[in-house]
């Protein structure tokens, strides 16, 4: 998938009729990883820059993402009280940086850490990694990031500009909820449901890649990526609640998750009652997905 791929006349070509008179705040590429999803919103994003449209484009792991956490700890009074305590050197740092709403206690521990300089020890980060808002209880995980939806929400719909996401929408909801939580189909459908209401006025476009082999994907992402990546996202789905209930180990339980994760993910998407385009097994022809794209993006405008 290189950069040349989506440079192309024609894309630009057909994409500058569309984005004239696009409306939609929001797009959304999802996917499993290793689909492409990051190359896909780069070509959306590089395209309304030639057209002078003003977009922001948040990849995976943006921290300063203005609808997901990346990461953020989140602790209740008790804890942040206790954490200043047992990082009294920290203290005057802990007090700076953190933001408080409501009842909780915020720390965007990774910014936090390079605005200093490196300077925290690896214990006060691996303490404050211990209440990262992916890591909390369920209910408490998905109120946050209820509320986080709701102010990015409500922020956008009054800006002139397009969000371009990857990831937040499906991909980081369901492997959280499914590997961390085991938590139910019907409660990540609804979860899934309830996010959707929230950004249904900002009339939202999503685009699933979806790859209907998982190991196929796999085994190219383990070719492309660091070794330390691969191994983390091994362990991720593994060792959590529903690696562990369906004994998942290595290299084969990851595949094992993330095909019943693709399969969950194409339900959820099938479902769900908004502008949505899917382009099936993406890597055989990112010429012929640009230009769907690209076509759908004008259908949808008219």
């Amino acid at each position: 998938m290189r950069k040349e791929l989506y440079e192309t006349d024609r894309n630009f070509i057909v994409l500058e009729k569309v984005v004239l008179n696009l409306k939609h705040k929001l797009i959304i590429i999802e996917g499993i990883p290793g689909v492409g999803k990051t190359t896909t919103a780069s070509f959306i994003k590089e395209c309304l820059d030639k057209r002078n449209i003003r977009s922001n484009l948040y990849k995976e792991g943006d921290l300063n993402h203005p609808a997901d956490y990346e990461s953020v700890a989140c602790l209740n009074k008790l804890e942040y009280l206790n954490l200043k305590s047992n990082f009294r050197k920290y203290e005057d740092i802990l007090n700076k940086y953190v933001k408080m709403k409501n009842e909780d206690f915020f720390f965007h521990y990774r910014k936090m850490n390079n605005d200093c300089n490196f300077c925290l020890s690896k214990e006060l980060l691996k303490e404050l990694a211990t209440y990262d808002v992916y890591n909390l209880p369920i209910e408490k995980y998905s109120r946050l990031c209820k509320e986080k939806w709701l102010g990015f929400a409500k922020e956008s719909k009054t800006k002139d500009l397009i969000n371009i996401f990857e990831c937040c929408f499906l991909q980081n909801p369901l492997t959280t909820l499914l590997a961390y939580h085991n938590a139910s189909r019907t409660y990540i459908k609804e979860y899934i449901k309830m996010l959707t209401e929230i950004i249904q006025e900002l009339n939202p476009i999503l685009i699933l890649l979806h790859q209907e082999n998982v190991k196929a994907t796999f085994d190219k992402v383990k070719k492309e990526r660091p070794k330390e990546w691969l191994d983390f996202v091994i362990k991720y789905v593994t060792t959590q609640a529903y690696g562990k209930e369906k004994q998942l180990e290595g290299y084969v339980g990851l595949i094992d998750f993330y095909t019943v994760l693709s399969k969950l993910e194409l339900k959820i998407f099938k479902s769900l009652e908004l502008e949505k385009l899917i382009i099936k097994n993406p890597e055989l022809n990112w010429h012929d997905n640009y230009n769907k794209i690209s076509n759908f993006l004008e259908k949808s405008c008219k």
